[in-house]
Parts: C-alpha cells; structure tokens; sequence
C-alpha cells in the first residue's frame, strides 16, 4: 500500500507527465473545485433562507401549538394551562382565539383577522422590538387595548395618539342563520388602538392583538380558544419539550412544533435544496469525466512503467491501485481547496454581506447564509465517491494492460 502511494503521488507531482495530460489534470481539478465550491455556497444559501423564514416565523407564531381536531375550537382548562407552564423549558403558555373580522376605524373599513391572548403573552413572543408606535399592551386595569399590524393600521388610517377615536370590530353571530336585520347579524365591540407593530407583511397586513376574553366576548365564544400556544427557552430541546406537552394534552388535540406549523413550506426549503444539490452534482459528474480521460492517458504514457513494475514484482491489483491513488488524490485535492473556497466565501458573505438581492422591500439586504458541517461532510463525501468511481475503471485498465511479452520486445 505504501509503494503503491507513493509512486501515484509521484505521479501526481511529476512534472515530466506530458503537457497534454497536465492540461486534462488541471481542468479536472479546476472542475471538481469549482464545482465542491458552488455545492457548499448553495447549500448554505439555503439553509439561510431557511434559518430566515423560520426567525420570521417565530417572530409571531409559538414553538409549540395545540389546536382541536375536527373542530375550530376548544375549551380552555386553567389547569392544563397551569401544567403545560410548569414543563422544564416552557417561558410561556396562553390559550388563544383567532377569528375573521371587519375592522372600522373612522370612515374607513378593512378585513382583518383578530387574535386574543392572555397580556403576559405578549412579552414571551417578542413583541417588544415589534412595537415601534404606541405602547406594547393590550389591556390596562379593566381596559381593553388592540396591537394593530402596520398593513391593518394603514389601510384604516389609525391614529394612536387620537384618544377620542376608537376601533369598531365586527364578527357574524355564530348562532344566527337568517336574520331580517344585518346589523342583527353581527356582535360589535369597540376597542381604542395602544401600538402599531411590524414583524413582517404576511402578519403585519392581517392580525390586531387584543386580550382574550374580550376575543371570547366579540366572536360569542367565552371559554373557549382556537388554540394553546407554548414558546420555549432558547436552551430548551424542541422534541422532549414536545413529547411532554402531548402527554398532557386531550384527547381530540394535536400537538404541532413550528416546523409542523408550516410543514409544506419547509417541504418546499427542503425539496428545492435536495433538487439543487443533485444538479449541481450532475455537474459534478460532468467534470469528474475529465477525470476518466485523464487517467486513460497517463495509463497509457507510463505503458513502460507498468511493464517495469510487472518485471520487478507488482502485481496487476497493486499497479491498478497506482492510478486509483492518482485519481484520488486529484479528486481530493480539488475537493479540499473548493471545500476551503466555498468556506471563505460564505465567511465573507455572513460578515460583510458583499452580494445583495437588490431592492429595499425584502427583510435582509444581502443574501444570508449559513454554513453547516453535515452539508461541507456531504459535499466531500459526494466528491471523494465520485472520485473513487470515476478513478476505478481507469486504474482497472491500467492494470490489465500488461502483457508479460511486452517487456521481452522493449
């Protein structure tokens, strides 16, 4: 084993190869760089754009969740709340009732949608950087406040600081099936505005935060909830976390962690970067075939070596692991400095955000990316298999090229 590394390394660093082989050599290597490169740059785009959707998630929906299945609503149980909130983990627990409505606010109307939770709530969802207009409450002594997304705000045109101008909320009445009356139709509630947040679009043009009884009292509900919303310390391990809290939960709930929230769209993250990774290894392959040609020709310039190794007791195997040895140390090679490349790079990316996306209305200004050591693994790995095949059949040849007469005629 040690002979046969050392001649393929011989090989490799000779610098009497012939110029056409040294071409082919270093195309393949410039190829397999390239591309071990742009497969670590990719994947780690991904996973920012993923770490991206899910801080923003975050940002507005719980950890974990419990909603009713078979029906929209479930009674809410202080004792189940008070034991999900004594888990190793949980920072806060609130039942929660969401519900459609049609928001008024002077002469101007929007649909909106509310969602009603406990006060104490808001502080463990990370409201407090959200609110940038008002104050971050949603009740004071007996007082009902709304928090009011920045699209809902706009669209009504609300004026925090107009102490004489109040947010009029409508909701159908549940019970009510035909009705001669419209204004009979529905339950309204009044409710003065405390704070504008912005976490981003998809919740600041729909959601008004208010206190959850007086959701109960406006959608005609009272004891009930939508859902059980739990947020977790960020030391807190998600699966166990989990595990305990559908221990505790009824029968007829459904316990979802955040990822489970929006299963399709992570299926989606998920999809296109396994697509993206398996195209850009196509091309892997692509090049790796420079690899073949390669090795077929320095096989075939060192014809007279393999005869004198022959003669000198080498046997085929040993003479076919020369070239496979060569193969991988050219694959490898080009595998680590592209590995190094596409590192430095996404470095540089993460600290100075040299390439932007252009415009100002997404949330991050440049690309965001987040390196992984299980994606820079599989990229080598991927690199060193394709190598070691795309080096097999060369080496196999070489070592069956020999004929014991060829010796004899030189």
């Amino acid at each position: 084993m040690t002979a046969t590394l050392t001649i393929a390394r011989k090989y490799f660093f000779s610098s009497r190869v012939k110029g056409v082989v040294h071409v082919i050599s270093g195309v393949t290597a410039l190829g397999i760089m390239v591309s071990t490169a742009a497969l670590v740059i990719i994947l780690s785009v991904f996973n920012g754009f993923e770490q991206l959707v899910v801080s923003l998630y975050n940002s507005f929906d719980p950890d974990v969740k419990i909603i009713p299945v078979g029906n929209k609503y479930l009674p809410v149980d202080s004792q189940l709340v008070v034991e999900i909130g004594k888990v190793q983990g949980v920072s806060g627990v609130s039942p929660v009732l969401e519900e459609n409505i049609l928001a008024k606010y002077a002469n101007k109307q929007t649909f909106a949608r509310i969602k009603g939770l406990h006060p104490h709530f808001l502080h463990s969802i990370g409201m407090d950087s959200a609110v940038f207009v008002g104050e971050m409450k949603v009740n004071q002594g007996n007082n009902p406040y709304a928090l009011i997304g920045m699209g809902v705000a706009g669209k009504l045109g609300v004026n925090i600081y107009d102490d004489f101008s109040q947010l009029q909320l409508y909701v159908p009445k549940a019970d009510k099936k035909v009705i001669i009356n419209p204004r009979r139709a529905f339950n309204q509630e009044s409710i003065r505005p405390s704070g504008i947040f912005s976490i981003q679009r998809e919740f600041d043009d729909k959601f008004l935060l208010v206190p959850l009884d007086f959701a109960q009292q406006l959608t005609g509900r009272p004891g009930q909830a939508t859902a059980i919303e739990v947020n977790l310390d960020n030391s807190a391990h998600l699966p166990t976390v989990v595990d305990q809290i559908a221990r505790l939960a009824p029968t007829g709930t459904q316990v979802l962690d955040r990822y489970q929230q929006h299963a399709f769209l992570y299926k989606i993250l998920r999809s296109e970067k396994t697509v993206v990774f398996l195209i850009l290894t196509f091309v892997l392959i692509i090049a790796a075939f420079n690899l073949v040609a390669s090795l077929s020709m320095l096989s075939v310039e060192k014809k007279k070596d393999i005869a004198i190794l022959n003669a000198l007791g080498m046997s085929p195997p040993a003479i076919g692991r020369v070239f496979l040895f060569n193969g991988l140390l050219l694959s490898v090679g080009g595998a680590l400095v592209g590995l190094a490349l596409g590192t430095l790079l996404c470095w540089v990316q993460e600290r100075f955000g040299v390439v932007g996306l252009g415009g100002t209305s997404f949330v991050t200004n440049s690309y965001p990316v987040d390196l992984r050591f299980g994606d820079v693994a599989l990229v080598f790995f991927t690199v060193l298999a394709i190598g070691l095949l795309s080096s097999w059949l060369p080496s196999m040849r070489a070592a069956n090229q020999f004929q014991p007469t060829d010796l004899h005629m030189r």
